[in-house]
């Protein structure tokens, strides 16, 4: 399948995994930055790897074999389309959980599938076609209203267990950037209930911060309370995450609507209340349900390789008797405090129609290069004849961009146009200096060549990634 493995040791060892897996943000979060690689060095390659995930996706959920595919791969009977559970195998490629949400080991899988229809400049409908068959499936399976006994009738994602049909009535905090998303994807169709679903969801994960007794989300929300989103038990801790910030920058700059600044403004002030630290810096806290909240441990990797132990640091050295602690996690500054200080800006910083940002909140310009159509994402060889052509292609505007998406080997022929071919009847009129037969002679020799074209950049850009050195 070309995915990743999960956390490695410097050993080479499977430090944290399900069982030898990869989450699937893991082999699904790597499609942005591997095209921009791609671009900035002059190698396709990266790309290339990359979208081999994509390829297999849609090659699982279709049941179409290829040669990306593993043998036996297969999408479970009971799993609808479009969503992806949270762990699955690197050697075999099939899921290896039954757990399905839009929270931890899962969410932006589902962020990348947008953004590379936006990084292409709105062109890569595949990515396009992932992307609805996802939303209209967590549209019918996670979202939840708690009606009148659960949150005040507050609506939320819950977590599915697709074998059993079982529902986890919470909802993490790292689901919040799906508003973000939902309405950065309404188009179409379902553009009224993705922005409808937007706003509620919205206004669920700024609850998560308002109904809290500090001001502070936990890292898992619980919809049992009748008129309020509570705190999960055993998930009251606050990391200074951006899921919700990123949201409200998202809906503030598409809405228009002040009141996304003010609950932005609201969690800024909660941050700087209770997590600033007098030496510098800020830290988690540890329940966010007392006031004042207890500030956090910190959770790394042990060098036994073990996963998520906890440990007792400081970020500064800070008096025995002080509720200190824990340490100021990156995403903090890279995206919390970005997000925040974009929200209470004008606007005019990074627009969204010129820029996408990434997981890690960096912003990408959108270049015509990255269009549909060269070395990253164009389509397979098997995929060329599924968007057959009847009359002769203008195959610049899809296929005339230097970065875009080049198809895998496999996906070739099943996407390639039909290249329409002249009867001796056209021949003959044109020869006569007809000019509507001299018209289609030179489309159809303009159709052939860039077909042609583009199954060289296909079979160069095979070459190139023969070339990378594989590890075991």
């Amino acid at each position: 399948m070309g995915a990743e493995v999960g956390t490695r040791g410097l050993d080479g060892q499977h430090a944290c995994a399900h069982h030898g897996a990869a989450s699937s943000p893991q082999v699904g979060t790597l499609q942005l930055e591997f095209r921009a690689l791609s671009r900035h060095t002059g190698n396709p390659a990266y790309e290339a790897v990359a979208q081999r995930i994509m390829t297999y996706l849609r090659r699982l959920q279709h049941g179409v074999p290829s040669s990306s595919t593993p043998e036996g791969g297969a999408w479970p009977s009971d799993l609808p389309r479009g969503l992806y559970p949270m762990f699955i195998s690197p050697e075999t490629g099939q899921w290896m959980s039954q757990e399905v949400t839009l929270g931890a080991r899962a969410d932006s899988l589902y962020e990348y599938l947008l953004k590379q229809w936006i990084l292409s400049g709105r062109t890569d409908q595949r990515m396009r076609q992932m992307y609805d068959t996802s939303v209209e499936a967590i549209h019918a399976r996670l979202v939840r209203r708690g009606g009148p006994d659960r949150c005040g009738n507050c609506t939320y994602l819950a977590r599915w267990n697709h074998r059993t049909g079982e529902y986890s009535h919470t909802m993490d905090h790292l689901a919040c950037f799906a508003p973000g998303m939902l309405i950065l994807g309404a188009e179409g169709t379902r553009a009224d209930a993705d922005r409808e679903l937007a706003v509620e969801l919205m206004h669920t994960c700024y609850r998560m911060y308002a109904d809290s007794p500090s001001g502070l989300a936990p890292e898992i929300a619980a919809f049992g309370h009748r008129t309020h989103v509570v705190a999960a038990e055993q998930a009251k801790h606050f990391l200074l995450r951006p899921e919700t910030s990123e949201s409200l920058l998202i809906l503030w700059r598409l809405t228009g609507d002040p009141k996304y600044r003010e609950w932005g403004w609201h969690i800024f002030g909660a941050i700087e209340t209770h997590t600033k630290v007098p030496t510098g810096g800020y830290v988690p806290l540890k329940d966010v349900t007392l006031v004042p909240p207890p500030q956090d441990e910190v959770r790394q990797l042990l060098p036994s390789g073990t996963c998520m132990q906890v440990l007792t640091t400081a970020l500064r050295p800070v008096p025995p008797s002080s509720p200190q602690g824990g340490r100021m996690e990156s995403f903090f500054t890279a995206e919390t405090l970005k997000y925040l200080y974009l929200l209470f800006g004008d606007g005019s910083e990074y627009p969204l129609s010129e820029y996408v940002f990434n997981t890690e909140a960096h912003p990408l310009r959108i270049h015509d290069e990255y269009r549909y159509g060269a070395w990253g994402s164009l389509p397979a060889e098997d995929e060329l004849c599924m968007q057959a052509l009847t009359t002769a292609p203008s195959l610049p505007h899809r296929y005339g961009a230097r970065w875009g998406s080049l198809p895998a080997e496999d996906e070739l022929a099943a996407e390639a146009p039909a290249v329409p071919r002249p009867d001796a009847a056209t021949h003959a009129a044109a020869a006569a200096g007809n000019r509507t037969a001299e018209a289609q002679l030179e489309a159809a020799d303009r159709a052939a060549d860039e077909l042609q074209d583009l199954r060289g950049r296909v079979e160069l850009r095979a070459a190139l990634i023969r070339q990378i050195p594989t590890t075991h």
